[in-house]
């Protein structure tokens, strides 16, 4: 195949890719988290996402706010959850602590949806 074919052939398929992430809303899913706190484990924040959209997803991409005491972000960065997320199942994730502030929010800012699953 020429490179001009197989670049428009590529290119064509963007389009579908770019659709299935509009598939998964983002509101229907859910993060807990908690900082630790306790003088024997490393600093860090532990957490879950839950996922109540009706697919499982990959890739599933979390933004870490830091606030300041108006409820302003300072600072932000990114991270991924790992592994699949089934229908109505959660997933763990473990995050080195943020730059110090008064709060943080962490909010899914991204997926890839694998499969429809039965409700």
């Amino acid at each position: 195949m020429k490179p001009t074919l197989l670049v428009a052939a590529l290119l064509g398929l963007l389009p579908a890719t770019a659709h299935a992430q509009g598939l998964v809303s983002l509101e229907l899913f859910r993060v807990e988290w908690t900082v630790r706190t306790d003088s024997w484990v490393k600093p860090g924040i532990d957490g879950y996402v839950y996922n109540s959209s009706g697919y499982r997803v990959s890739n599933v991409r979390l933004r870490v706010e830091t606030l300041d005491g108006a409820n302003q972000p300072i600072s932000e960065r990114f991270t991924w959850v790992y592994g699949n997320i089934d229908h109505r199942g959660r997933a763990y994730f473990v995050l080195p602590p943020p730059p110090p502030g008064g709060t943080y929010r962490i909010t899914v800012v991204s997926c890839d949806p694998v499969a429809r699953e039965a409700p």
